[in-house]
């Protein structure tokens, strides 16, 4: 059989603790490492971790499709679900409010595959594995397309369609919502022992047949899984192995060639991150992109030593150079285990699967990973239980911040993780508007603001006892610190209680606001003391796997704030390059405190 390595370009409907210091100099909090005192000696420095619930089958792929459901799917192999058949499931949606999960019939093998958003919300899923026998009964999955339809009740399943669907098989692939919404594109990188052949397509339906792109024979071995982004030009932003270009998919040219960044290959097997910085109108959608972690290499094996460098390059320079930092925390916690080694070390290696998360503030949240081996099957070892923040807008130097709240659960090869919301069974839509009318009876820790995380499978087969990393089906749920004052009660929440369903480009629309706080139980608080700083954002918190987080895009919008703070004025974004078509959540975050995300459209007319 042959498989392709491959960029497509699909087009459619698809729219895609801290050190001890003097005893004599310490009086109340705690201090880092430098003596400098730390206000808060809990959640407002460190946030929160939790644990809670179980997701059926192993999260490899995982994508947020309304406020309450998240779409979760494995390979073809054991798991905790079941059919009452006695069949492993290899799929299941994972309800957030209940923090339980329904299993999903599949017919192929999603085995390292892709996905992402239609212009109207449908998900579609693209790629796989190989068939699989008689006990899982998957269909092979390199050509299939995938459709789910997101819905509350708990009656959507997924249409598949196994063959004949693409021009080329896919497998370890990339999906990049572009800004036509009959044309998204999948930037796709497959690889057979015996055959490479670079190609891109346009797709769904397809507009053609597969077209050659040098660039994935130049970047070999290390570029499955490229890092793409749409840049507000219009064009794609693709990086494989340690090399990247501007690409306008329209024509298949190269817009530009960019230098390349120091130190290793930084995709699939040696697999680091890739995030689009956030984009503000005031400094005109100015492009950053972020590269962080990777590996030496497959020579050093298991044992070969994750990158601890992330590269920045400014893409709106005439002279781009990648601005190198290095990721550092101290230990924690005192301690190690025997076997195998788990270690919060000086320096911060990553390498996948670490998820690099958009919050609403406009930091990047890292999570997950690991500090030595290379991506696969029980290549990884000396797991990474601490997160770190990025804050892209402080000085160099100043953008780290440490010593977060600690997993006790190893996430490494094949786990992921998610932006949330939360559930409003209070809203109430027209086609002009939507009321939400939040029921706060429930604990402050499932509100929204949270990462959802999930998964670990660095084992062929599914593992879930006799190995140092077993399969991992537990949940857990990092609450960052901006929800939390200093004292760490709950932070001050704003609100948006309506706002239109669908938003058309470079319009002004109009958000209710309550700028009051908001906490466990007890509802609406008196207004805050603070003069207000606000700002509204959109999010598309995108398609999580294999440490990728597929379109995801954080675009802050003009708005002003009335004077009695009851209503903001806001435009939606100029053109759909700076945010394509189709669902994205919208924020309001006053003071750097994000309030409840809701779910909008983006309509391209």
């Amino acid at each position: 059989m042959k498989t392709t390595l491959a960029i497509s370009l699909f087009a459619t409907a698809f729219c895609l603790g801290t050190a001890l210091t003097d005893p004599a100099k310490r009086q109340d909090g705690i201090f880092d490492d430098d003596g400098d005192a730390i206000l808060s000696t809990g959640y407002a420095r460190t946030g929160k971790m939790e644990q809670n619930g179980r997701t059926g089958v192993s999260a490899m792929h995982a994508i947020l499709l309304n406020e309450r459901k998240i779409l979760i799917f494995d390979r073809s192999e054991e798991s905790e679900a079941h059919f009452d058949s006695g069949q492993a499931a290899w799929s299941t949606e994972y309800d957030i409010e209940l923090n339980q999960y329904r299993a999903l019939h599949m017919q192929t093998n999603s085995f390292c595959s892709a996905g992402g958003f239609l212009a109207n919300g449908t998900f579609v899923g693209t790629g796989g594995g190989q068939r699989t026998g008689r006990t899982y009964k998957a269909f092979e999955g390199y050509k299939t397309v995938r459709l789910f339809e997101p819905c509350i009740d708990g009656s959507c399943v997924w249409a598949e369609y196994p063959s004949g669907q693409m021009g080329d098989n896919r497998w370890y692939p990339t999906v990049e919502q572009l800004p036509d919404a009959g044309a998204p594109v999948l930037c796709n990188t497959t690889t057979s022992p015996l055959t490479r052949q670079p190609t891109s397509e346009l797709f769904w339906p397809s507009k053609g047949a597969p077209v050659y792109m040098p660039f994935l024979v130049d970047t070999l071995e290390h570029n499955l899984y490229p890092f793409v982004h749409l840049l507000p030009s219009g064009n794609l932003w693709i990086f494989a192995n340690r090399h990247s270009i501007i690409f306008n998919y329209n024509n298949n040219s190269i817009v530009r060639e960019l230098p390349p960044i120091p130190g290793n290959p930084r995709n699939y097997p040696l697999t680091g991150t890739s995030v689009l910085l956030p984009l503000r109108p005031q400094n005109r959608y100015h492009v950053e992109v972020l590269v962080c972690g990777g590996s030496e290499g497959t020579r050093g094996g298991k044992h070969g030593q994750a990158d601890n460098t992330c590269g920045r390059l400014d893409l709106d320079s005439e002279n781009p150079v990648w601005v190198m930092d290095t990721f550092v925390f101290p230990r924690l916690m005192p301690g190690e285990l025997d076997e195998p080694k788990i270690t919060n070390s000086v320096a911060l290696f990553l390498f996948r699967p670490t998820d690099s998360i958009l919050l609403p503030d406009g930091t990047i949240l890292f999570i997950n990973g690991c500090q030595k081996g290379i991506a696969g099957f029980n290549r990884g070892d000396r797991p990474i239980l601490e997160p770190i923040i990025y804050d892209p807008r402080k000085p160099h130097g100043e953008r780290w911040t440490k010593g977060l709240a600690k997993s006790d659960i190893p996430r490494m090869y094949h786990s992921v993780a998610l932006l949330i919301p939360v559930w409003c069974n209070q809203r109430v839509c027209t086609s002009f508007n939507c009321v939400y009318n939040f029921n706060f009876s429930f604990p402050l820790n499932v509100q929204d603001g949270r990462v959802w995380i999930a998964g670990s499978n660095p084992n062929q087969p599914a593992n879930f006892t006799a190995v140092p990393f077993p399969t991992e089906f537990r949940v857990e749920y990092f609450s960052p610190p901006y929800l939390f004052n200093p004292d760490d009660t709950p932070a001050s929440r704003p609100l948006i209680s309506s706002v239109p369903p669908v938003l058309h480009y470079n319009q002004s629309f109009t958000v209710n606001v309550n700028l009051v706080a908001i906490t466990a139980g007890l509802g609406f608080q008196s207004p805050l003391a603070l003069e207000p700083n606000v700002v509204i954002v959109l999010i598309n918190p995108g398609f999580a796997t294999h440490s990728l987080h597929m379109s995801q895009r954080l675009v802050e919008l003009e708005s002003s704030l009335s004077e009695d703070g009851s209503e903001m004025t806001v435009k939606s974004p100029p053109n759909t390059n700076i945010f394509p078509p189709g669902p994205a959540w919208l924020y309001i975050v006053n003071r750097g405190v994000p309030g409840i995300g809701v779910k909008v459209m983006l309509a391209a007319s």
